[in-house]
């Protein structure tokens, strides 16, 4: 190894050293969390949102929902016809 002078990128950051198993315990450690903020962000990018993506996705489909029930619903009515017992 010391023939290709790959030991100068093989220094740990921590330690100062050579790479050792520490390294690569640290090394797993940062890349959960940067998992755990990842996940955290889901997909908003770090927005002032107590919510996360999957819940504010909720939302909006709930909230489309709700819009096509209130279209039905109108359609519904509007189809029926006039209620029986009223004048016309």
């Amino acid at each position: 190894m010391d023939d290709l002078n790959l030991g100068r990128y093989l220094i740990s950051k921590y330690q100062g050293e050579r790479v050792n198993i520490v390294d690569a315990l640290f090394a797993i450690g940062e890349a959960i969390d940067a998992l755990a903020r990842a996940i955290d962000r889901l997909g908003l990018n770090g927005a002032a949102s107590p919510m996360g993506a999957i819940e504010v996705l909720s939302l909006e489909v709930k909230g489309l929902g709700d819009k096509i029930a209130e279209g039905l619903s109108s359609l519904a009515e509007v189809s029926a016809g006039p209620s029986r017992g009223q004048d016309q």
